[in-house]
């Protein structure tokens, strides 16, 4: 018995890939939450999607990249190639003046772990103050010593969402 990817691959390739749209354009606007993990995992279902599709359909593959035939959409893909490569070498490679910076998201993660006391001192401020923020913006905090991941768990909203916050300048 031979198993037939060419019955599942599109319908993979189509579902995975309006998820992943979807979750990613509400991480890009720090919305998703606990969607993130559902976007990695999906993310990879997606990756495997394509590579069955690429392979039930190969000889249109090859085709489409004979240069004289398809010139534009070769260019277009250049181009979404290169700005893919950008931004993850923005990330991947970047430096400052005193060597490699942690990317933003391991900043982002090591703020969560940090007590509002922690970040007061950072931004300059008080946890009274980082507390009082957070209350008007209708975020219960219990006391100023719990992390900011531990307040968005109690409030039931993403890290990120605290993070904005205590780091605004408002």
């Amino acid at each position: 018995m031979t198993l037939n990817t060419r019955v599942w691959s599109t319908p993979l390739v189509i579902g995975a890939g309006i998820f992943v749209a979807a979750s990613g354009t509400l991480m890009f606007w720090r919305l998703a939450g606990p969607l993130e993990t559902a976007h990695e995992w999906l993310g990879l279902a997606f990756a495997i999607g394509i590579l069955l599709h690429v392979l039930n359909h190969w000889r249109s593959f090859q085709k489409y990249f004979q240069v004289k035939k398809n010139a534009k959409g070769l260019t277009v893909l250049a181009i979404c190639l290169a700005t893919a490569l950008y931004f993850v070498g923005m990330d991947v490679f970047a430096e400052d003046e005193g060597g490699a910076r942690p990317s933003p998201r391991v900043m982002a993660q090591s703020l969560a772990q940090a007590d509002l006391v922690t970040i007061a001192g950072l931004r300059g401020t008080t946890a009274d103050e980082l507390t009082e923020r957070l209350m008007s913006a209708g975020v219960e905090v219990v006391v100023s010593d719990m992390s900011v991941r531990d307040i968005a768990s109690e409030a039931g909203i993403s890290h990120d969402a605290v993070l904005v916050v205590v780091l605004s300048d408002d």
